[in-house]
């Protein structure tokens, strides 16, 4: 068996750059770690430990001895406990329309930041296709035009001639035809 003693005994081993970070840049991503577990990790694993609380409260209350005492405080944690259910609900339910007005916005700076790209470097693929199923309508239109125009040209001379014909038959008839 051959180890491999070329590489250093590192914890980026795994990564696919060659990049080492610095000892200031390291620093700044374990205060970042610190500040993520205090005041983002920990405040949401408390409300979440919480809610769990309430709702083993909750049902350990509602199937406890009944009484009026234990109904109205089973009432009030419930209200609670919906709540509380309900406001991460919200907020991931609202996360969407911003997403979209947040795009809009970033498409709308973009038009403005980089027209020098033309008219296709904001367009999206729906767009484009739109924009291509339009250009193929129209070259539709356009052979079926032209088809019904080389159609219609024999068929007018033609009507032309018979009309023609048929009215000068009728103008020897009326010369031969007696007056009375």
């Amino acid at each position: 068996m051959s180890s491999d003693n070329t590489r250093p005994a590192t914890p980026f081993n795994h990564s696919r750059t060659t990049y080492r970070p610095t000892v200031e840049q390291l620093a700044r991503d374990e205060t970042r770690r610190r500040y993520l577990r205090r005041n983002v990790y920990a405040p949401i694993i408390f409300a979440a430990l919480l809610v769990v609380a309430l709702f083993v409260l909750l049902f350990v209350l509602a199937f406890a001895a009944p009484s009026p005492r234990v109904a109205a405080l089973v009432s009030g944690l419930s209200a609670l406990t919906i709540i509380l259910f309900s406001l991460p609900i919200i907020v991931l339910m609202s996360i969407l329309p911003i997403a979209w007005l947040a795009l809009t916005v970033n498409r709308r700076q973009r038009r403005k930041n980089f027209p020098e790209f033309g008219p296709m470097a904001y367009r999206g693929r729906f767009q484009t296709w739109l924009w291509q199923l339009d250009h193929l309508l129209d070259n539709v239109e356009d052979g079926a035009v032209n088809v019904t125009a080389r159609l219609r040209r024999p068929l007018i001379g033609l009507h032309a001639r018979a009309a023609y014909l048929s009215t000068g038959l009728r103008e020897i008839r009326e010369n031969f035809r007696r007056s009375s």
